[in-house]
């Protein structure tokens, strides 16, 4: 009945919180900083990679019904998390944005220091 899938999808949800809310931090984190393709790369790989075949197997291959498809869910908040903080730790998102390259100042320099340029870089 409807109050019973309610209450399970609301349980669900609850168990889904905290790595939840650790996905949407860092995907913020990625976003604002112009490394969007890093939040869509870890979003796309769990989708397809991990909740679409668990939802499948839990609901229909054990026959767990909605219960099983819902199921998919606190594991692929578990896993964008887990992919969102690996990303955030190597740095690579933080490469994007503007660059202003240096030159060589003092002895052996050729002439006088010049005012640098900026430069976009995007590396994805």
């Amino acid at each position: 009945d409807l109050e019973t899938y309610c209450v399970q999808w609301m349980q669900l949800l609850g168990i889904s919180m905290v790595p939840s809310a650790i996905h949407i931090a860092l995907v913020g984190l990625f976003q604002g900083s112009g490394a969007t393709m890093t939040s869509l790369r870890i979003n796309i790989w769990t989708t397809f990679l991990i909740q679409i075949p668990l939802s499948y197997v839990f609901g229909f291959v054990f026959d767990w019904g909605a219960w099983g498809v819902w199921l998919g869910f606190p594991f692929v908040f578990v896993a964008k998390a887990i992919f969102a903080a690996i990303a955030y730790r190597t740095g690579t998102w933080a490469v994007t944005g503007v660059r202003i390259p240096t030159k060589k100042h003092g002895p052996g320099a050729d002439g006088p220091p010049e005012l640098p340029r900026a430069q976009v870089v995007d590396s994805h």
